[in-house]
């Protein structure tokens, strides 16, 4: 079993979001013991995971502006109003992303510890390349990285 490490928030995330994509139905039968490998891997990046998207939906509710329903209303009906009015809110929109973004950012850059677990074979992640359908190769060094012996 490998010791806590430390990797940055984003990459955590990333590395959750891939793994608890894998379809399992699709893992090689015959690596039982690598399959659990990746549901320990998983659940060791869950609480990273959690924890950045409790800090986002946070982020999102504060920095919301006072009318924002009244906003996210005209966004709906946006083909009927004015060349005035859809600049306004592409405007105010394009704004509140922007601090979302910059409120985020930094939190993300953060390095979070992650619980000790046993290292991923190249066997196992070659595993998870064949359990997933569409995931890139940028994922695959990603979970390597992270996750590899």
């Amino acid at each position: 079993m490998a010791d806590k490490k430390k990797i940055k928030v984003r990459d955590a995330v990333a590395v959750y979001s891939a793994l608890r994509g894998i379809n399992a139905a699709k893992f090689p039968t015959a690596d039982k013991a690598g399959l659990f490998a990746v549901i320990r891997a998983t659940r060791a990046f869950k609480a990273a995971f959690d924890s950045q998207a409790d800090f986002e939906r946070d982020a999102a509710e504060r920095l919301k502006p006072e009318d924002f329903d009244a906003l996210m209303e005209k966004r709906n009906r946006f083909d009927t109003l004015t060349p005035e009015e859809k600049r306004d809110v592409a405007e105010r929109l394009n704004a509140y992303d922007r601090a979302f973004v910059e409120c985020v950012k930094p939190e993300q850059e953060k390095e979070v510890e992650i619980d000790a677990f046993e290292p991923l074979s190249e066997d196992v992640i070659a595993g998870i390349a064949a359990a997933s359908e569409n995931m890139a190769l940028e994922t695959l060094l990603l979970i390597e990285d992270a996750c590899g012996k």
